[in-house]
This record gives C-alpha cells, structure tokens and sequence, in this order.
C-alpha cells in the first residue's frame, strides 16, 4: 500500500486461507508442524485472525497465517521405520521428481538425475498420528516455489529412494512413481478443514492451502519384510505388491494374508 492505495498485487493464483487447520496461538504452537518446519524466515505478509472453534460454548482461537511473498512451499515427507538402525551407519532418504526443483527436467530424465537428499525432522511431531498414533520424525525436504513457476492443475511425479554414503547400496520402491495433482485454488472445498489436518495423507490431488502443501506419503516401500511371531503360524510384515512377493511369501509355507491398512493406505 502507498497513501491509501494498492501498488501491487501478487502475481500468481489466489490464495487459499483455511483457519480450522492453523494451530491456536496461545495452545497448539508446540504440537505444530507447520508453523515450526514451513514458516518463511522473512514474510511480507501477516494476517491475525480470530476463528469461532465452538460457536455453542463461544470460544475463540487466535491464529496466524504467514505468506511469504509470491511464493509457495510444499513439503514431502515420508517415513522408514527399518532405517532407525541403519542411520547411524549413514543411511537416509532420497527424492526424485518431474520438475527441476525436485532435481529433474522431466519424467523421461529421472531415472538418469541423481536424487535430492532428504532430512530427518528436527523432533517428534504429530505426523499421520491417526495411522501410527504416536509423534514421529519423518525424512522431509521443503521446496520454495514462485508463484506461476508452476501451471495449475500441475501433476507433479516423483520417487523416493534411500542410500547409504557411500553410494553402495540404493533400494528403490517397489510401487509405480508417486503423483501429486495440484488443483486450480477455486475448486477447494474445504478438504483439510474437513479433516481437521494440515497434511495431504497418501492423497494424489492437493491443494496449496495456508501457503504450504504438507504431502504426508505414509512408508517407504522399498522391500518385503516378513518375520515369524514367535512360536505361532503368524508372519507379520510389508504387504505383497508383486507377484514375485507372493512367491516367497508361498516359499515360508504361508498361505493367507490379513490386511491391517487404513483407509488412507488404501487410497
């Protein structure tokens, strides 16, 4: 603003503020993952605002959204529990995408482009706590994009790996490319709102929402991985993909399977 009056607008599609997922100010601040790993270090624009939480009790939350000028973040995070032992032999995560922020120029060049390192979080935050139902530390990368760097809808597809520091030993996982649709900001109905989560959880189609896109893929599936329990006929592990994983799992004399996925597994 100059004497009253607009000098610019933003370029770019419109933003999409959606207050039932911030944390409140004066109680959430601790449990949040987005405030602590995707606020800007520099913000050109601040909004407070006061949210209606429970219109039957009138009670109020503060919130604040923070929108770094002309750009956007996504953050992709994805989980190893195999890896815990491995890390400190060197072992971590790694990312490969369709866009040159995610290392490629395309999809036809990912197999040929050297993924992206990706990082532990700092601490245990409530990351899909309805699926492990405790705090974790995911491997995560944040991306900053300019505004219209990308067209929207967009399809971004892309990989994860791990690999050890010396390069010796890469797994890949054994499902198709990941994809992530991001949609036109008019078509947002409200879906993080609705479940009461920052996260995108396994989902394909996104939406930049409160300057950020939290994709939350769930685990690396990177192999199978069986163990017997005890002295019963009970396996527990990874679930079969491939036909070669029926395969071995018919090779340990088993002959049923019992699924214990979400339904965000699912999707």
């Amino acid at each position: 603003m100059e004497h009253g009056k607009v000098k610019m607008w933003e370029k770019g599609a419109n933003r999409i503020a959606d207050l039932e997922v911030l944390p409140d100010m004066n109680k959430d601040l601790g449990k949040s993952s987005t405030h602590q790993l995707l606020t800007p270090s520099h913000s050109h624009m601040r909004l407070q605002k006061q949210k209606s939480i429970s219109p039957e009790k009138n009670t109020l939350k503060h919130v604040q959204i923070i929108d770094e000028w002309e750009h956007f973040k996504i953050r992709f995070s994805i989980n190893d529990p195999i890896l815990e032992d491995a890390i400190s032999h060197g072992d971590f995560m790694r990312i490969i995408g369709s866009t040159p922020k995610l290392g490629s120029q395309g999809v036809g060049e990912m197999e040929q482009t050297p993924p992206m390192r990706m990082s532990r979080a700092q601490r245990p935050f409530e990351w899909l706590l309805d699926k492990y139902g405790q705090l974790e530390r995911p491997w995560e990368i944040i991306i900053s994009f300019r505004n219209g760097e990308l067209e929207f809808p967009n399809e971004i597809i892309y990989n994860y790996s791990k690999s050890n520091e010396s390069g010796t030993s890469i797994v890949k996982e054994r499902e198709p490319s990941r994809s992530m649709v991001i949609q036109q900001p008019e078509t947002y109905q409200g879906e993080l709102g609705k479940q009461g989560s920052i996260q995108w959880k396994n989902s394909q189609y996104v939406w930049i929402v409160n300057g950020v896109i939290d994709k939350a893929d769930g685990n690396f599936l990177g192999g199978l991985y069986f163990d017997k329990i005890g002295d019963t006929k009970i396996f527990m592990g990874t679930y079969p993909l491939l036909q070669d994983d029926i395969f071995k799992m018919r090779d340990k004399g088993i002959t049923g399977v019992l699924n214990l996925q979400t339904e965000n597994d699912i999707k």
